[in-house]
């Protein structure tokens, strides 16, 4: 049978998988368009954002909150997560509420915590998590005591008995606790060892288990893969006595470039590729954490610490300038780590959009609506407006004064800005304009905007 959808003739099985997808991308749309036409301004929009978030983590978290979080968002459990992985997660969910003030609830501005996304669950986490120091001392002496007999895996029974055996009786909060130990959900409820480090209240503690576990599990590895060795030298054993009464150039005897060792096996070849990879990764990360902090502790943030001594007259930085930067400034980090983790794409360049993506994207809109408005960012200065509010404010005016931020604003509220009521991205431009750190903006700063052409993603509409 054929059924034609869409104009477009198929079988009955495409047709059905057709008009699946047809049915899907309407649904995002029109969750797409619903999303557009709330008040962003509200506190009830903002709210309703974050019930629709926490509502798509638990959908995907098969019914639990805080199995999505982990699943999706948090998979170290961290309970935190940056503004890059979270975009991306909201991007996978088709999710379409306000992303730049969700992630503003978190007072710190380059990681949004889990409490601050869902209060009460995130206070359950912590309650367990000190509960669990104070009572047993770390989650290994949890896990040894609750699972008994040197048992690798701990059933949901095992896990809420032991608990309420020792003091804890909320049986709804250790169900929400689990929840978030077991990632995997799918009906198995049987978490391991390694599924309860994150649960470890001393970071130290946490770390040093986190990398004792990946240890151990590096050894079952080796285990494993040098009987995959063992294996294969049996059959290669085999393959030398076929051709073993020939001489060495005979052309069924074994030749010495097919004589393989353990590590050019497949197997073993993959995974130290993959185990490089990763703790590139982790260098990688580490290192451009620990330069961001520098130069937020130096400069008080990223846009003033790229105008000032990273690129003062461009927007983008090398790898060269990077090095000099980083000798100048006598930083003990590895500077080709911290590239690798600044120069994500691998083109050979850190473009300002990339630094810091959440106070590029609001510089973009002010940016743009600057320029729909009177030209150029530079020509706020000029406006007429802007010299009255000046003198109300002050009571003098002339071009080459700097303008306190307070009065900036007086002037772009009455030049009509319309994301001067979002606290967030107000914050943001004004830090970014802010060069000398002095609470006041000049002309030059944004002169200095209008030289930035941002990249087409930056200033992109959603569709």
């Amino acid at each position: 049978m054929v059924f034609k959808v869409a104009g477009v003739h198929a079988p009955d099985g495409s047709a059905r998988e057709l008009s699946m997808k047809i049915g899907r991308k309407m649904t995002n749309l029109e969750n797409a368009s619903a999303a557009m036409m709330k008040l962003r301004d509200s506190k009830t929009a903002l709210s309703q954002d974050v019930e629709e978030l926490k509502a798509t983590l638990a959908r995907n978290g098969d019914g639990s909150l805080l199995r999505g979080w982990r699943r999706h968002m948090d998979p170290e459990g961290e309970l935190q997560v940056n503004f890059q992985d979270f975009i991306q997660a909201c991007a996978r969910f088709s999710y379409f509420g306000d992303t730049l003030a969700i992630f503003g609830l978190d007072p710190d501005p380059n990681l949004l915590g889990f409490q601050s996304l869902a209060p009460e669950e995130g206070a359950v986490l912590e309650k367990f998590k000190h509960w669990m120091k104070a009572t047993f001392g770390s989650p290994a002496a949890f896990f040894a005591a609750a699972a008994g007999n040197g048992e690798k895996e701990l059933s949901r029974d095992a896990f809420c008995t032991k608990s309420v055996a020792a003091g804890y009786e909320d049986q709804d909060e250790l169900n929400l606790v689990f929840d978030c130990c077991d990632t995997n959900g799918g009906g198995e409820d049987s978490i391991f060892y390694e599924d309860l480090i994150f649960l470890e209240a001393d970071e130290e503690a946490r770390s040093l288990s986190r990398y004792t576990a990946k240890l151990g599990k590096l050894m079952e590895w080796k285990q494993s893969a040098a009987q995959e060795y063992w294996e294969f030298q049996q059959q290669r054993e085999l393959a030398k006595k076929e051709g073993s009464g020939f001489h060495q150039a005979h052309r069924r005897a074994p030749r010495p470039w097919l004589d393989r060792y353990f590590d050019e096996m497949p197997a073993v070849k993959s995974q130290l590729k993959v185990l490089r990879i990763k703790e590139q990764c982790r260098r990688s990360r580490l290192a451009r954490n620990q330069f961001q902090e520098h130069v937020r502790r130096t400069f008080g943030n990223d846009i003033r610490a790229w105008r000032k001594s990273l690129a003062p007259t461009s927007f983008e930085i090398t790898q060269q300038s990077l090095r000099s930067y980083c000798g100048t400034h006598n930083l003990k980090v590895n500077a080709k780590d911290v590239w690798d983790g600044l120069d994500q794409d691998h083109d050979g360049v850190v473009h300002f959009d990339d630094y810091n993506v959440r106070q590029a994207m609001a510089l973009a809109k002010f940016q743009q609506w600057a320029r729909q408005s009177f030209g150029s960012c530079e020509a706020i200065w000029r406006q007429p407006d802007a010299a009255a509010v000046s003198r109300t404010l002050t009571g003098i005016w002339f071009p080459e004064k700097a303008m306190a931020i307070s009065t900036f604003t007086a002037v772009v509220k009455k030049l009509g800005w319309p994301d001067l009521a979002n606290q967030e991205v107000r914050r943001l431009v004004f830090q970014g304009l802010d060069l000398q750190a002095f609470g006041t903006i000049q002309r030059s700063d944004l002169a200095w905007l209008d030289g930035w052409h941002p990249l087409g993603w930056v200033t992109a509409e959603p569709k």
